[in-house]
């Protein structure tokens, strides 16, 4: 249970409200209104009433449980849905913290002030949880969050050094002929944030390495479904270094082709971050996590292959 004081400037319809929110969908909202579980001012609603600022409106809605992949007194590894960025109190950093993404939601259409029971914001949230990596906010995945200062140093070294394997998957527009190591360059444009990669140097380019495995081809609908690891870690990377040669995530709105993208009917990039794994230093504190796969179930299922 939650209790919101709402803040909106012009007054609104509960559902009106609630549609097309992130997390708290117009279906779910109308379905906890039939059955008697809002209030309003301390009140049961059972229809679709307007709601003005400084009501206090009762939510009687379970959070969902973040989607945890792995937990231990150290680390925390989440799924990150396609659609929000890694970072900040706004997104999914800010999620993991609270607990859940339907608090956020809720938060975010009802306006600042909560007023909850006691432990309910803080219920399955992680407040001191450190952010240490990001995904593209249309990359969904398995995002790493460490638990205490130790744990963050360590992990912040690894990657630094190269010592954490990302493993991606990836629907591609073209026939990937290209699979195993490859090398060049990037440069990240500061202005429009745009990466370009090209196969030789030029002046603030950072050599950039990227694995490609072609796990099926879709002959018919010009796709190639890649595993992909990241030897280096770039912004853009895998996404700007597929544009290099020849081919681009599906979906993929800054370095594909919209015209392709909708004629699939595909909105978001078809790229999940599936898999991590250590190598950490044998004197750290984190060693028994090396060589530990952390995986989500069926990847495959994260991809939407167009019939």
């Amino acid at each position: 249970m939650e209790k919101f004081i709402y803040n909106g400037n012009n007054a609104a319809r509960i559902l009106k409200a609630a549609d097309g929110v992130s997390g708290l969908s117009y279906g779910r909202l109308a379905g906890l209104l039939r059955r008697g579980e809002i209030r309003v001012n301390g009140k049961k609603v059972y229809e679709n009433v307007t709601v003005k600022k400084g009501d206090e409106i009762t939510v009687f809605a379970s959070a969902p449980k973040l989607p945890v992949v792995y937990e231990d007194e150290n680390i925390l590894a989440v799924y990150k849905r396609k659609g929000i960025k890694s970072d900040g109190d706004d997104g999914f950093e800010g999620e993991v913290k609270r607990g859940g993404y339907e608090n956020a939601a809720l938060r975010r259409m009802l306006g600042n002030n909560t007023d909850t029971e006691e432990g309910e914001v803080r219920r399955g949230g992680y407040e001191n949880a450190a952010l240490c990596h990001r995904l593209d906010t249309n990359t969904d995945g398995i995002v790493i969050f460490a638990k205490n200062a130790d744990a963050e140093i360590e992990i912040f070294r690894a990657f630094k050094e190269h010592k954490i394997e990302k493993k991606y998957l990836a629907l591609v527009f073209g026939d990937f002929k290209a699979d195993g190591l490859q090398t060049a360059y990037l440069h990240k444009d500061k202005d429009d944030g745009v990466a370009v990669v090209c196969a030789g140097y030029s002046k603030g380019a950072e050599r950039i390495e990227t694995r490609f495995l072609t796990l099926e081809r879709f002959e018919n609908l010009n796709l190639s479904l890649l595993d992909i690891t990241l030897v280096t870690g770039k912004t853009h990377q895998i996404r700007a270094h597929l544009k290099h040669l020849g081919c681009f995530v599906l979906g993929d709105g800054k370095y594909g082709a919209e015209k392709i993208n909708r004629r699939f009917g595909i909105a978001k990039q078809q790229l999940t971050a599936y898999a991590i794994k250590f190598s950490f230093a044998e004197d750290g504190k984190l060693k028994y996590l090396n060589g530990k796969n952390i995986a989500l179930e069926n990847p495959r299922s994260f991809i939407k292959i167009p019939k």
